[in-house]
């Protein structure tokens, strides 16, 4: 209950901050763009998938979702008064990610509503239930199945971006934060009907954006599978944090 609390307490310092009210208008404007962008006028469904798959989209909310990992790591250090409850270096991190996802999870929250405001308002299109594409399921249950997929996909990435962070410096996150997104450049020139494991995108940003596949279930399968590597990947990460916090814990 304590750490709920603590939770609370160090998000609501991080929202009253000049650098989170940014975030904010940032993603104001934006959604406000797309929502008048033209691309809600046939479909209401299509129309909130077509704004997620935008690369210039997805490039600006990955950029507010890093500033705000920067921004929750940043504070959550200035809070020493927390961070002297800690018995060592292994729960600071712990509770360092927690404030990070929970944080994130806010912000991306807060993102959807605003889209989600702006085009019931501005708009108003009637909501229509359909089979998606050629996929045997409704786009409502299409359209929860890929914000998911965005939602869990972005925490693993910034959850992975904290962790390199705290293993070197703030220099090789930044490149490893460029890395992960400059592939995504690319990806128009490579769109094609993907049927067969052989065709697995590699990028994670590639998973954000359009693709065509051959049904949902090669789809769902390899979400599925590159989540788990994902997942994989961060629990290894965090391992080698915590092995890397306890030698340093003993040399002093």
């Amino acid at each position: 209950m304590k750490h709920k609390k603590y939770l609370i307490e160090n998000f609501k310092m991080i929202a009253n901050s000049s650098n989170f009210l940014l975030m904010l208008i940032i993603l104001l404007v934006m959604n406000i763009f797309m929502s008048f962008s033209g691309i809600f006028t046939f479909d209401y469904f299509k129309g909130i998938y077509s704004t997620y798959t935008n690369m210039f989209y997805n490039l600006i909310l990955f950029g507010v979702l890093l500033a705000n990992t920067i921004n929750t790591v940043k504070f959550f250090d200035r809070n020493l008064s927390y961070i002297i409850r800690f018995n060592n270096k292994k729960d600071y991190i712990k509770e360092l990610l927690k404030n990070v996802v929970f944080s994130n999870t806010i912000l991306y929250s807060l993102n959807f509503l605003l889209l989600f405001i702006f085009i019931n308002i501005f708009l108003g299109n009637t909501i229509s239930f359909t089979l998606w594409k050629n996929y045997t399921i409704l786009n409502i249950v299409y359209i929860t199945f890929y914000l998911l997929k965005s939602f869990i996909l972005y925490q693993l990435l910034l959850f992975s971006i904290v962790c390199v962070q705290k293993l070197f410096n703030k220099i090789v996150m930044f490149l490893y934060s460029f890395l992960l997104v400059f592939p995504i450049i690319f990806h128009e020139n490579k769109i094609q009907t993907i049927d067969s494991f052989k065709k697995m995108l590699l990028f994670p940003m590639d998973y954000l954006l359009k693709n065509e596949y051959a049904n949902f279930t090669v789809e769902l399968s390899q979400s599925l599978i590159y989540i788990t590597f994902w997942t994989i990947f961060c629990y290894v990460i965090f391992d080698v944090l915590k092995r890397h916090v306890r030698s340093v814990e003993k040399e002093i």
